[in-house]
């Protein structure tokens, strides 16, 4: 089973603007010129799975398109009730409460082996509970300034070791991580 990671920051280290806004990542000139969209259908196709943070989750459903079809996604929250989600997403979309690790294990005993981690709050926590195993981050050629940082404090160092890097003609740098 493996749990993974993939976002963009800004190259100061942002996923989102403080107020959760993502319009410095919407720029005509980081489309790809080569039509790659950054290997994020290869990525979506290895899945059988995803967990999703709640401000990630809303943040999706007020941006209006949902892009994971029917994909099981677990929405990591101790508030969200099978009541809130959208009805169009009911058969796919399900609220789950715990720590990362009681997430994980759930996830696991439904027998699913590959699963997206996606949220700067849930991404945090599988990492200090030491459950994501690769991480793809795509830094944009952007400084903001200020926002929501992709790493929170740690109560200890967390070893990653580089897999690959890609430089794209748009200027966008893609990281790949193995924890």
């Amino acid at each position: 089973m493996k749990f993974k990671g993939y976002i963009a920051t800004s190259l100061d280290g942002y996923i989102a603007r403080q107020n959760g806004e993502l319009d410095w990542l919407e720029r005509e000139e980081w489309a790809d010129p080569d039509g790659s969209d950054y290997g994020f259908k290869s990525f979506m196709s290895s899945l059988d799975a995803m967990v999703m943070g709640k401000n990630t989750f809303l943040k999706v459903l007020e941006i209006g398109q949902w892009i994971y079809g029917d994909l099981p996604v677990y929405i990591a929250s101790s508030t969200l009730l099978e009541k809130d989600i959208p009805s169009h997403l009911a058969k796919t979309v399900k609220p789950v409460n715990g720590t990362a690790t009681e997430i994980a294990q759930r996830i696991s005993d439904m027998g699913k082996k590959n699963i997206y981690v996606d949220g700067g709050m849930i991404l945090q926590n599988f990492i200090r509970e030491g459950i994501l195993n690769e991480l793809t981050v795509t830094v944009m050629p952007i400084l903001i300034g200020t926002g929501i940082p992709l790493f929170g404090s740690l109560d200890q160092d967390v070893k990653v070791k580089l897999l690959s890097t890609v430089h794209f003609k748009s200027g966008v740098v893609q990281n790949y991580y193995e924890f």
